[in-house]
């Protein structure tokens, strides 16, 4: 694909100064000065166009240090939650950027900019073994996929674990042998042998039709 020159052009407080060369995850990165007087910031195209990247960060600096001053919760476990979700979603220096922000994980524009229509829409943490989840793990950080919950059910909510239909609904394997008292381990250890879900669950430890003993 023809690269197209963007040099010169002005995306919110960053001024595009040179190429920079091809991005990691794709498309081209640019160079570019920022109105407060950071200079040779890279950024994806992708990330100027689309308004994800406005500046070198002191955008959302201002804006918290307005938010902290306002709503008065700065250090608490849902200020420090939020402010969590804005770096995995917009830092690429963030160590787990390359899991959210770096796979198109984005954080709605509500959210993003006032850490108090954050809280009107989460509330407070229920509790000690809550953290904030998101109910599709490939959707974005919105009040109509987040929820507070325990690290038990969030490692229900992994990208890699089985789900299977059952009774109707697409339910996660650990759900399934909950419901039905089986052995999850032993149940796990089947179905990676091949075996159809019913008869991993249902069929006994000691089994007839030749199924080997684990």
């Amino acid at each position: 694909m023809k690269l197209i020159d963007i040099t010169g052009q002005k995306f919110g407080r960053l001024t595009v100064t040179g190429y920079a060369g091809p991005c990691a995850y794709g498309g081209s990165e640019w160079l570019c000065n920022c109105d407060c007087g950071t200079q040779g910031i890279k950024v994806r195209s992708l990330y100027l166009r689309n308004g994800h990247t406005e500046s070198c960060g002191c955008v959302m600096y201002e804006r918290r240090l307005a938010s902290n001053i306002t709503h008065g919760m700065a250090g608490s476990v849902e200020h420090n939650t939020w402010k969590g979700i804005v770096q995995r979603c917009t830092n690429p220096k963030y160590k787990e950027f390359y899991l959210y922000g770096g796979r198109g994980i984005r954080m709605c524009n509500r959210w993003r900019h006032s850490f108090q229509a954050f809280f009107d829409d989460m509330g407070r943490r229920p509790g000690n073994k809550f953290s904030i989840e998101r109910i599709d793990v490939n959707g974005n950080y919105e009040p109509s996929n987040c929820v507070w919950a325990t690290t038990k059910q969030q490692g229900r909510n992994r990208r890699d674990t089985l789900r299977f239909l059952w009774n109707g609904t697409v339910q996660s394997l650990a759900d399934i042998c909950e419901s039905c008292g089986a052995n999850y381990k032993l149940v796990y250890h089947r179905i990676k042998e091949g075996w159809p879900v019913g008869e991993a669950v249902s069929l006994p430890r000691l089994q007839p039709h030749g199924r080997s003993k684990l």
